[in-house]
């Protein structure tokens, strides 16, 4: 029986190595032949800030590669193909871990619905796949932005279209101590939640 973590959700942007080589990278590592690490930055908005997101992991992972590491990076791109679609869906269902990278919550939401929305008329696809993940004793990772999509409801799409990869589970992006008033609201709002 698999009793190992399949949901993270974190906001380090300095790869400390608790969260990024003990959790991580180790957990692709675990693996007899498939230590595959895939980030998707697709909440970032150009294609410069997708590469410079998977910049600021390349160097880390990169670290890793003589111990077998394969990490990986998809880009969002307007001009993605069905063939796209389908290497995308087959690198999300393989990895042994993926990546849901930093940006904005609500662009990567229509992006990864519409992987599945526009090639194959099933927006909840990448979802259904996230959770087949899960069910598989694999793991993803929420970074960010990532974060808010994996719990049960997001504070940045008026509480809902989440993942729910992890349960009871409310995540804000970098807090600030003047939305105290926001922060008691989810508290009121969602009791029973982290």
């Amino acid at each position: 029986m698999n009793l190992k973590p399949t949901a993270l959700i974190y906001s380090s942007h300095n790869r400390c190595d608790y969260l990024h080589r003990d959790w991580i990278v180790q957990r692709a590592l675990e693996h007899p032949h498939n230590k595959s690490v895939l980030y998707l930055p697709f909440g970032m908005e150009s294609r410069d800030s997708q590469e410079f997101s998977w910049g600021t992991f390349k160097w880390y992972f990169d670290q890793f590669t003589p111990f077998g590491l394969n990490p990986m990076v998809f880009f969002w791109s307007d001009d993605l193909s069905r063939h796209d679609a389908e290497l995308f869906f087959n690198m999300v269902d393989n990895a042994e871990v993926v990546i849901l990278g930093g940006g904005e919550v609500n662009l990567g939401f229509e992006r990864y619905d519409a992987m599945g929305g526009y090639f194959f008329d099933d927006f909840d696809r990448f979802r259904n796949c996230l959770h087949q993940r899960q069910n598989a004793g694999k793991l993803t990772v929420g970074f960010s932005a990532g974060a808010a999509q994996l719990g049960d409801v997001c504070v940045h799409d008026d509480y809902h279209r989440c993942y729910a990869l992890i349960h009871n589970i409310t995540t804000t992006l970098h807090h600030e101590w003047h939305r105290e008033v926001e922060l008691r609201e989810l508290a009121q709002r969602f009791q029973g939640h982290l």
